[in-house]
């Protein structure tokens, strides 16, 4: 019985000296196993890892190697070269790579660098010829990639993507951030996510762009925080912009685009189909080859256009240009205090719709006034016809009729005076309230318009 206690003591005291030798990773790495020496002469538990050999070392009775670490180098100074390494299925590092730490590993066959450089770590993985820019940091290359279509991340992919020119990498991108995927990418701006073909985020700007799916994308400079979703030839310049869909052209800031061959310009801007040109704020285009040219407009349908403040334009199709043959609705408003005249129009003030040369519109207008202290209210409905020539001024066309569909005893007075044009082409409805009284008036003009070539 005494000498197995004796035994179990000896093999636990054992136990636990093996376990204070082995008791996980390297506590600290030494140039030399002499720096070791130096450090600890009388030895000390854990291991240590040598650089020299790059074997681990533990105490025991001296200071003794117990094999090389492993698939790691540990943790190198920010001023080592690792010219070769042979470990976990790795061939080589480029001899300019310079580490802090660097994990071998291999995945389907394809060795798998993680190489943290001064700044941070990137990872590059699939084709041989993929690569990351020097100056380049925490960025990753997810795989894909071949010959003469290869991944970068830190380049100019301008004259380079969609060509059978390989790819290259270039100094001062700070495309720092970024993750590639796919084959034939260049990722030229901070922070770029690219999981595409054929695309590229151009060098420069704020960058935080993104390109998921399809093939043969641009994510332009002046751009940040747009995404590409998908399709192809999509072209964004506009920041916060997204676009969907084939050859689409996005610049407008917030702007969204989907469909085919559109192209926005107008920030805040939405635009669905195909062929429709958005150039104003806050617009709007849906169904094909329409065009918005006014702030806070629509058209929609096949070939309808907008030229005045938030007008909403439909058209079945067209004569001979865009806006030809359409009809479209125009908010009017107005806020008078005294029995002046003035005319109902865009923003509560003069400027109303505004015809353009050799159009011709029959148009309704449904009007309704309301005083702001009282429950006063008048409602008109004015109906008439406008045209305008080559030059000069809108005028009627016979006398507009303007029928009072119901009033209050006390806004007798209120009075839709005459309706007039100018040389602006405007359609003027002219109105006056009545004094010490500030009267709200609101007015919806739809219009059916025709327009002919230059007469």
């Amino acid at each position: 019985m005494g000498l197995e206690l004796n035994t179990l003591a000896l093999a636990k005291k054992y136990t636990n000296g093996l376990a204070d030798k082995f008791n996980g990773s390297p506590k600290a790495v030494f140039a030399t196993l002499a720096a070791l020496q130096t450090a600890y002469p009388t030895g000390v538990s854990g291991t240590y890892l040598v650089k020299a050999d790059g074997n681990w070392y533990y105490w025991d009775t001296a200071w003794t190697a117990g094999g090389v670490y492993q698939s790691s180098v540990g943790v190198l100074a920010s001023s080592d070269i690792i010219n070769d390494l042979a470990t976990g299925g790795a061939t080589k590092v480029a001899s300019a790579d310079t580490v802090k730490t660097l994990n071998v590993t291999k995945v389907n066959g394809t060795d798998v660098v993680t190489n943290a450089q001064t700044d941070g770590i990137n990872t590059k993985m699939g084709h041989a010829t993929n690569a990351i820019a020097d100056d380049v940091s925490t960025s990753v290359i997810l795989g894909g990639g071949s010959t003469n279509y290869n991944n970068i991340i830190g380049g100019d992919g301008s004259l380079t993507v969609g060509t059978l020119t390989p790819n290259a990498v270039s100094a001062g991108t700070t495309a720092n951030v970024s993750v590639v995927a796919g084959y034939d990418n260049v990722a030229g701006s901070l922070s770029s996510k690219i999981i595409s073909d054929h695309s590229y985020t151009e060098v420069g700007g704020l960058g935080h762009n993104a390109i998921y799916g399809g093939a043969s994308h641009v994510v332009k400079n002046t751009a940040n925080f747009a995404i590409i979703a998908g399709g192809n030839s999509n072209v964004v310049s506009g920041g916060g912009a997204f676009v969907t869909g084939i050859r689409n052209d996005v610049g407008g800031a917030a702007s969204c685009g989907f469909g085919q061959d559109n192209v926005v310009t107008g920030p805040y801007d939405f635009v669905t189909g195909a062929n429709n040109v958005v150039s104003g704020s806050y617009a709007q285009a849906h169904g094909t080859y329409n065009q918005t040219v006014a702030n806070y407009s629509k058209a929609e349908g096949y070939y309808a256009r907008t030229s005045s403040y938030a007008q909403q334009a439909l058209a079945g199709g067209r004569f001979t240009a865009v806006g030809d043959a359409q009809t479209s609705v125009i908010p009017l408003f107005r806020l008078t205090t005294s029995a002046t005249v003035v005319y109902l129009g865009i923003l509560n003030s003069n400027l109303s719709y505004m015809m353009e040369f050799n159009k011709s519109v029959s148009f309704t207008a449904l009007v309704i006034a309301r005083d702001a202290a009282s429950t006063d209210s008048s409602g008109w409905e004015v109906k008439g016809v406008m045209c305008r020539g080559a030059t000069g001024s809108s005028l009627p066309v016979g006398t507009p009729t303007i029928t009072n569909i119901g009033a209050s005893a006390g806004a007798a007075t209120w009075v839709i005076s005459s309706i007039g044009g100018d040389a602006t082409g405007s359609i003027n409805i002219k109105i006056a309230g009545e004094t010490g009284k500030n009267i709200r008036w609101m007015c919806r003009l739809t219009i059916s318009e025709v327009m002919v070539d230059v007469v």
